[in-house]
């Protein structure tokens, strides 16, 4: 959901029409960062959790960081339609890639069982 939002940023015509993907982004940062830590939590070791979510944390704030500097370079380049469908695109290659690994592991451990 939040790959596809930041794709149809870039259809956006005026100030009005951002609002229906800017619900969705934060709806979807609103579901995935509670759920994302849960999911830490719940296959974090006991002794290491702090340190996970530590990482899990600088993670977080190094995106923070990180985002807007990639989009000012970006930009200096691009317009802001094509930065957001290349953002948009590259969010949705991660997902299907993410899904690949996930896919793949799943079955490598059922080969191993």
């Amino acid at each position: 959901l939040l790959s596809l939002s930041m794709f149809f940023v870039s259809f956006t015509i005026n100030t009005s029409t951002i609002f229906i993907p800017a619900i969705l982004i934060g709806v979807a940062e609103a579901s995935v960062l509670p759920s994302a830590l849960a999911l830490v939590s719940e296959y974090s070791k006991n002794d290491t959790i702090g340190t996970v979510m530590g990482i899990v944390g600088s993670i977080r704030n190094f995106g923070k960081v990180a985002g807007p500097i990639l989009m000012g370079i970006l930009l200096e380049s691009f317009s802001y339609q094509s930065v957001f469908q290349i953002i948009g695109i590259s969010n949705i290659l991660i997902v299907f890639l993410i899904l690949f690994i996930f896919i793949i592991s799943s079955m490598f451990k059922q080969n191993n069982n």
